[in-house]
């Protein structure tokens, strides 16, 4: 008895506690909140080579090209004649990542041809990996501003109390969908072969809204597929 109370009160925790979320957010302010990482995400992925290539590559090229340099001339062996002669594990690993043909880098290149082969590959991944970065931040400043003049505009008169309504709605459907899927994986452990035969959870039939809730189980309905 003690424990279907207690579920029940759980659910009811869930749909109250999101729902005042919503309302108190409002329906601008929630689906940023739901949707801001993917926003950002694609965004910046969207961004990133226009951005890498005509300002993050002009940045670190040069300096990208000085650390190899260095790198080159103080790890890999050369013979008398300035020429490859054995290259270090972490350039071996690099001609695999870049898909540089090692054959190529083994003979007959200078120090200046071995940076500018593993230069431009490098460069190109790591002023990306930047641009996507910083896109990543920038966009989300972006967005909090956004929503910042937001709140200030949908906070006043008819707006704001339209705002606040309609967040309630949907964070009631974002709170059903939650406690759905809460009773789901509980209902789903509890069935596990070395539970359900135990005695406790054998009789278990928990409280009138996790039995609710339970009737749409997901796991029921993928299982049944």
């Amino acid at each position: 008895m003690f424990v279907d109370l207690l579920l029940d009160v759980i659910i009811v925790v869930i749909l109250v506690g999101v729902s005042f979320c919503g309302y108190k957010k409002g329906i601008f302010r929630l689906l940023v909140s739901i949707f801001k990482g993917l926003i950002c995400f694609f965004a910046s992925l969207i961004l990133c080579n226009n951005v890498a290539d005509f300002i993050v590559e002009p940045m670190i090229g040069n300096a990208v090209k000085a650390y190899l340099l260095e790198y080159i001339e103080e790890k890999t062996i050369y013979t008398s004649t300035d020429y490859l002669f054995r290259m270090p594990t972490l350039l071996k690993v690099a001609t695999a990542v870049f898909g540089i043909e090692q054959e190529r880098v083994m003979v007959n290149l200078t120090i200046a041809e071995l940076v500018d082969i593993f230069s431009e590959p490098l460069i190109t991944v790591l002023s990306r990996v930047v641009a996507f970065l910083v896109l990543y931040v920038v966009i989300r400043y972006v967005i909090k501003l956004i929503v910042h003049l937001a709140d200030i505009i949908f906070s006043q008169g008819i707006l704001g109390k339209l705002n606040r309504l309609l967040g309630l709605l949907l964070s009631m459907c974002v709170a059903f969908i939650f406690a759905l899927t809460f009773t789901s994986l509980l209902d789903f452990v509890l069935h596990l072969n070395f539970l359900s035969e135990v005695g406790t959870v054998k009789n278990f039939d928990g409280g009138l809204l996790y039995r609710f809730f339970n009737s749409f189980s997901l796991m029921k309905l993928i299982f049944s597929i």
